[in-house]
């Protein structure tokens, strides 16, 4: 596109005199103070800058010069600036005693002009944009300090306004936090901290965004890519702000040019229960009050770096089965303290337990015990120890029951989160000891029995033996008479037959 300009000067001289002459020389200027210039001369060679010498006279004289504008230019909200530059070289008046003419002391020999782009905005003098921001985090609102963390988030920009100049998008970066990776467009560019993944006081990303001007209802978005410096001092929240600025906003509408993300700093843990040893298996006699100990031991275990205060809850079931008792002890705990107690005013512990496991048709007891400080080096062993006390086994033959304890680790999840591939894996242990009832067989009365019975039948053999005689004399001797014919009459059987002489 071509442009003409005209550049106009005067010369009156002061007082009025004879006619002067001089050579005026001057300089003109397209947009000095811009790296690239929007503008140029028309001349044999293109240029932002224009030089010339002409002989003048007083009066008024007028000098052209063609200018160009490239094509579809990008900052058309911003005139053009024109800087002149010139001075004077008098030349001598005969008729005045060949004095030299000169310029006033308080004439300005430099001066900058401005040309003004037409624009299409709504009001004739500018437009006026109308930025937002927001910032989103995807997932929870916390940030847990372990090893080779990073912040991700997601900054939105949109101009729902009219065309925004110098549009400008700053990101703080707080203590703690160290610059990684921010994505750029191609109608942005951001400027970062030179050393990444160190942090320093006083960080900022800043993105200049599609400058000169951003068109009316844009939308733009920077992921942005942030290193925990999780060894560093920290306070329980994170603040993130971003900030959207540009040359032509009202102050009416600037409260939505800055978004805040507050997140929880969590540190992280490792805390694991399980069994450390226990009664497998207990066998009752149906009918003996004679009452069986049982024993379930639970370990805790922090397997993190960080130390924490740490709560373990237990449910105990009381009455295994109608008539069957566990008579539980006070808990007894290893080496370390802990204070265990039957919540009563924390009715929430209470309520959840029995929801999330109930005792059907049982007797229940939840005994909460606060650690104060548990630490990598010290885990912490709970003896839960009672006796198996029978009141009334008469309903319970036969039947194999389980007695099962169960324990929960709690801990302020406002400061610190499980970091073990399953949160809640570790945090829950259960221990059963199988109750089997036998029947036990009384032998007195069998004895008893048997022993009154063999004396009655001992007594009616006598008897009988009585009543054949068994016992009288003369019935052994003709018993012995009898025998002796019997042999003499066996020995005639076996003489040979006599016989006949020939």
């Amino acid at each position: 596109m071509m442009m003409m300009m005209m550049v106009t000067m005067t010369m009156v001289p002061s007082p009025p005199a004879a006619r002067l002459r001089a050579v005026l020389r001057y300089s003109l200027v397209l947009e000095a103070d811009v790296p690239v210039s929007r503008v140029v001369f028309t001349a044999s060679t293109p240029s932002r800058r224009v030089s010339a010498s002409v002989n003048v006279t007083e009066g008024q004289i007028c000098f052209q010069h063609r200018i160009a504008v490239q094509a579809c230019v990008p900052d058309y909200y911003h005139p053009i600036d024109l800087s002149v530059d010139f001075d004077l070289i008098g030349k001598p008046i005969a008729s005045a005693g060949n004095l030299t003419p000169s310029l006033s002391t308080e004439t300005l020999t430099h001066r900058t002009e401005t040309l003004e782009f037409e624009t299409n905005c709504r009001s004739k003098d500018k437009c006026v944009s109308d930025l937002s921001v927001s910032l989103n985090k995807s997932g929870a609102q916390t940030l847990v300090l372990v090893p080779g963390a990073t912040l991700h988030f997601v900054v939105r920009l949109q101009n729902r306004g009219e065309e925004s100049v110098r549009t400008r998008v700053t990101i703080p970066i707080p203590l703690g936090l160290a610059f990684r990776k921010i994505s750029e467009s191609d109608r942005s560019k951001c400027s970062f901290p030179e050393t990444p993944n160190l942090p320093r006081e006083k960080d900022i990303i800043s993105c200049n965004v599609s400058h000169p001007i951003l068109p009316e209802n844009t939308q733009m978005a920077f992921d942005v890519l942030l290193d925990v410096m999780w060894s560093a001092v920290w306070s329980e929240h994170l603040v993130i702000r971003v900030m959207a600025f540009s040359e032509n906003e009202a102050n009416e509408t600037l409260t939505d040019n800055e978004a805040n993300a507050t997140l929880s700093i969590l540190y992280p843990t490792n805390l694991v229960i399980n069994r450390e040893d226990f009664t497998p298996e207990v066998i009752l006699k149906i009918g003996s009050t004679e009452m069986e100990s049982i024993h379930h031991y639970y370990r805790v275990s922090n397997l993190a770096a960080v130390s924490l205060p740490v709560s373990v809850t237990f449910l105990i079931p009381l009455e295994v089965s109608p008539g069957l008792v566990w008579d539980i002890q006070p808990i007894r705990v290893g080496q370390k303290s802990a204070d265990c107690s039957v919540p009563t005013t924390n009715l929430s512990v209470k309520n959840h337990l029995n929801q999330a496991l109930s005792c059907p048709n049982k007797t229940c007891r939840i005994i909460s015990c606060e650690i104060a400080l548990l630490t990598n080096s010290e885990p912490v062993v709970f003896h839960l120890q009672g006796s198996l006390v029978p009141n009334s086994l008469s309903t319970v033959g036969g039947e194999r029951l389980r007695l099962t304890s169960r324990a929960w680790v709690g801990f302020d999840r406002r400061m610190y989160a499980q970091t073990s591939p399953d949160p809640h894996q570790g945090l829950h242990h259960q221990i059963t000891t199988r109750v089997e009832f036998v029947q036990v067989q009384d032998y007195v009365p069998i004895l008893a029995g048997g022993a009154g019975g063999g004396l009655v039948l001992f007594i009616i053999i006598g008897l009988v033996l009585y009543k054949v005689g068994f016992f009288n004399r003369g019935l052994k001797t003709k018993m012995d008479q009898g025998g002796e014919g019997q042999d003499n009459g066996c020995q005639d059987s076996l003489q040979p037959e006599p016989t006949e002489a020939l």
